[in-house]
């Protein structure tokens, strides 16, 4: 394995490419569910503001 300046910022580009798609596979479900919970809040206020 080369420990060359190169070959080392490319694995820590690599990890830190790694570690955002990890990120964004947690937080994505997360976002979801929270924007569908969002809309069932909404969809429960709208009745009773009209009514």
């Amino acid at each position: 394995m080369t420990t060359t300046i190169g070959g080392f910022a490319d694995v820590a580009f690599h990890r830190a490419h790694l570690l955002q798609m990890l990120l964004f596979h947690l937080i994505l479900p997360y976002l979801s569910s929270f924007s569908v919970i969002k809309k069932q809040q909404l969809e429960l206020v709208i009745p009773i503001v009209v009514f």
